[in-house]
């Protein structure tokens, strides 16, 4: 496996507030990779590129990017079928309202997240805060979920960390793959936020366990 340094950008799916195109496009430009490797799935990227599906944030950024810098660009998140993905969010979306309407704590915290995020813009979302603030939301969630004592809750939530846990374990393996088969020097990982803090455990584990050549950089900002 050749040296590799890549850049993990932490983003929303969506503008909000600073996070914007505009914003995005100036981070990537300036990183400047020769890859970008993005949170889409192999079976939705040609329909995603050729207009059929709708843009995310990402890929309407990057898609400005490609008419600049034509440079390669690589889908790595795992393969789950459209049910299964639309339940699993629809169940979690289910789940974050009744966290925030039995924990009052749960619900402030949430919401000042999200403000200081629309605030602060890709910074915050790349920082400590909200790894520490997000850390702590998980743990109310667990509460939550074991004070209610209901087997099809508990279900429901651990199929959706179960899916995340998942999908991000396939990210990390397809980009170390296409990394140790193809020319890469300066490669740029774009992942949606909720994924930041489980997938730089995993590769931090990863690194220690086996021997690499992945120059792997999550604090850009500072």
């Amino acid at each position: 496996m050749q040296r590799c340094s890549i850049t993990l950008i932490a983003t929303r799916h969506k503008e909000n507030g600073q996070c914007t195109s505009n914003a995005l496009f100036d981070i990537i430009k300036q990183i400047a990779p020769d890859v970008i490797f993005e949170e889409v799935p192999p079976s939705k990227f040609d329909a995603l590129y050729s207009g059929l599906l709708q843009d995310s944030l990402e890929t309407h950024t990057i898609k400005r990017y490609l008419e600049k810098q034509p440079i390669y660009h690589i889908p790595v998140d795992a393969e789950i079928d459209e049910i299964t993905d639309n339940l699993a969010k629809s169940d979690y979306n289910a789940m974050v309202n009744i966290f925030g309407r039995y924990s009052s704590e749960y619900s402030n915290l949430y919401n000042q997240r999200q403000l200081i995020a629309d605030e602060k813009g890709f910074p915050y979302l790349n920082s400590n805060d909200w790894t520490l603030l997000s850390k702590h939301l998980d743990m109310i969630e667990e509460q939550v979920i074991k004070s209610f004592h209901n087997e099809e809750l508990t279900r429901r939530y651990n199929d959706w960390i179960n899916i995340l846990d998942f999908r991000d374990n396939q990210m990390i393996s397809n980009i170390y793959k296409y990394v140790n088969a193809n020319k890469c020097e300066k490669g740029l990982f774009i992942v949606g936020v909720e994924h930041r803090r489980k997938i730089i455990d995993k590769i931090q584990e990863l690194e220690i366990k086996h021997y690499s050549k992945l120059d792997w950089n999550f604090d850009y900002f500072k």
